[in-house]
């Protein structure tokens, strides 16, 4: 089992596998090593190996910083009489999508 701070839930999370919260994944080892003659290996046969994944490894999350959480509260002030929270939430999903992929 791991543990880690967890971007996502903002708190530490323990897991097996997979972070349900984030996708950390517990291990970013490779799976197998690409030996001689295309054989897969679970241990590196030789220096030059090949890594093999089974799971991409995962990035590290890019929230946003207050300025960016203010610039967009205030776009969508200026906009709007009033900050209808869908509106915001829609704003702030696609700044961290911007940002994450």
């Amino acid at each position: 089992m791991k543990q880690h701070f967890c971007p996502a839930e903002q708190s530490m999370i323990a897991f097996e596998k997979e972070c349900n919260w984030c996708g950390e994944l517990e291990s970013q080892e490779p799976d197998y090593w690409l030996g001689y003659g295309l054989q897969a290996h679970t241990e590196k046969p030789f220096d030059n190996a090949t890594a093999l994944y089974t799971h991409p490894p995962q990035r590290t999350w890019v929230g946003l910083t207050d300025e960016e959480i203010d610039y967009i509260y205030t776009g969508i002030e200026a906009v709007h009489d009033e900050v209808d929270s869908d509106v915001l939430c829609r704003a702030i999903e696609a700044k961290l999508k911007e940002k994450n992929t």
